[in-house]
């Protein structure tokens, strides 16, 4: 039985740090959200409280996401 050669452990190392690498910036950018894209529950709540009123329009995605 016969293991890796040199060409396929640089091969193994390089293809493993780069999924690691892709998967760490994936991450990073999912969980540090902007914060002028967060809304808070309580401006959810009053805003779908004014639609069941009728009091205003329920707002498009990009007005809420900017």
């Amino acid at each position: 039985m016969e293991g890796l050669n040199l060409a396929g452990w640089i091969f193994m190392a390089v293809a493993w740090s780069s999924i690691i690498v892709f998967n760490v910036f994936c991450f990073v950018r999912l969980f540090r959200e902007s914060k002028d894209k967060m809304v808070s529950p309580i401006e959810i709540e009053a805003e779908i409280d004014g639609m069941e009123a009728g009091l205003e329009k329920p707002h498009s995605h990009r007005e809420i996401n900017g």
